[in-house]
């Protein structure tokens, strides 16, 4: 048993080690641009009870990217509404599509993390689940 447990966290650990250097990316980012540290709105949350299972949720989509850009450019039928609309961007040049799925797969995370804490502090949470409801059903990340 203690064998699968080292297993275990040897698999999870460098995981767990990209997700506090991007939390901390993201805590720099935001001192930069002059942004509340404690807004909720955020791809890697600071405080919460689940908060290291949200952070590797963040790192395993961030690791998602190249396929979400191979899938989206290879079937642009799966892009939806949003795709479509910046299909003529991510198209022409390759860096664009990442960069414009990098920004959908953190409006999308950042924005389930925001709805999870909404709904975990016992606040008015269905606005939040509403949006992002229709956030996944425009395409903005293609699911």
């Amino acid at each position: 048993m203690d064998r699968l447990v080292n297993l275990v966290q040897f698999i999870i650990n460098p995981f767990i080690l990209a997700a506090e250097i991007c939390a901390s990316m993201e805590t720099s980012i935001f001192k930069l641009l002059h942004v509340s540290l404690w807004t909720d709105f955020r791809m890697f949350p600071r405080v919460g009870p689940v908060v290291m299972s949200l952070r590797l949720l963040a790192v395993f989509m961030l690791a998602s990217i190249p396929f979400l850009v191979k899938r989206e450019r290879r079937a642009p039928e799966n892009g939806r509404f949003v795709g479509g609309i910046l299909r003529p961007l991510t198209n022409a040049s390759l860096t664009a599509a990442y960069a414009i799925m990098f920004i959908r797969v953190w409006l999308v995370v950042a924005g389930l993390n925001f709805a999870y804490y909404q709904t975990y502090m016992g606040e008015n949470y269905i606005p939040a689940w509403f949006v992002m409801i229709m956030a996944v059903e425009l395409g903005l990340i293609p699911v």
